[in-house]
């Protein structure tokens, strides 16, 4: 069963190539894309996504925020930022985990399949991941 993914993104293009990107990569499954908190929530609600992907900012919005939106109606998602300025001991709630901006799609890619399998030797996956894990 491929892995549900939501990106939420104000950049339309990049969040474009992204989800067409991931559309091609075998195990993921895009459910849609937001530019907008109120429409990542919106499909969060509809489609109860595996992982959503915010970006720092969204429209305007803090990335965080967007998240504790998403959080409100998709309790069991994995939210991971996706931020140029990563401090991944500084992962604060509700926030899982954090992916670097500049890394590589390949490295997103690997990211996100250790979430699934929740390996938390990757060091973007987050304090969340371990208590899911039973750590």
């Amino acid at each position: 069963m491929p892995q549900t993914v939501l990106l939420a993104d104000g950049n339309e293009r990049l969040a474009d190539v992204m989800a067409q990107l991931l559309a091609d990569e075998p195990g993921f499954r895009v459910i849609g894309i937001a530019h907008t908190c109120d429409r990542a929530v919106e499909l969060a609600t509809q489609h109860s996504p595996d992982v959503v992907l915010v970006s720092e900012e969204v429209a305007g919005e803090p990335g965080l925020e967007v998240c504790a939106a998403v959080r409100g109606v998709a309790r069991d998602a994995t939210l991971l930022m996706w931020s140029h300025d990563v401090d991944r001991d500084q992962v604060v709630q509700p926030v899982d985990g954090v992916l670097e901006r500049g890394s590589s799609f390949r490295e997103l890619v690997r990211s996100l399949r250790r979430v699934r399998r929740i390996d938390v030797t990757d060091a973007a996956v987050s304090r969340r991941a371990h208590t899911r894990a039973g750590s």
